[in-house]
């Protein structure tokens, strides 16, 4: 692979995690705040809604490091091939 696919293949991985990071807190955050606004019940949904986003922001991010390591694996496993192979 070449150095422009990599480049590219890595900053496609960076932004994919950013987007997986933040997606989570932005929608449970938004969420809370609806919440707030239509049920009376203060900024408890608010708090519970950041909990919940914080909670599936770690799960997006070590999601992604499982992927990056089982690839990471997959690369330094991989042998020379073989003639009659």
């Amino acid at each position: 692979m070449s150095g422009w696919f990599k480049s590219l293949k890595y900053l496609s991985w960076l932004t994919q995690a950013g987007i997986s990071v933040a997606t989570p807190l932005i929608l449970c955050i938004g969420g809370g705040i609806w919440l707030s606004d239509v049920l009376p019940f203060g900024t408890i949904p608010i708090l519970v809604g950041i909990v919940f986003g914080i909670g599936g922001a770690l799960c997006s991010l070590l999601g992604f490091f499982k992927v990056i390591s089982v690839e990471s694996k997959r690369k330094s496993n991989k042998q020379p091939g073989a003639f009659n192979k």
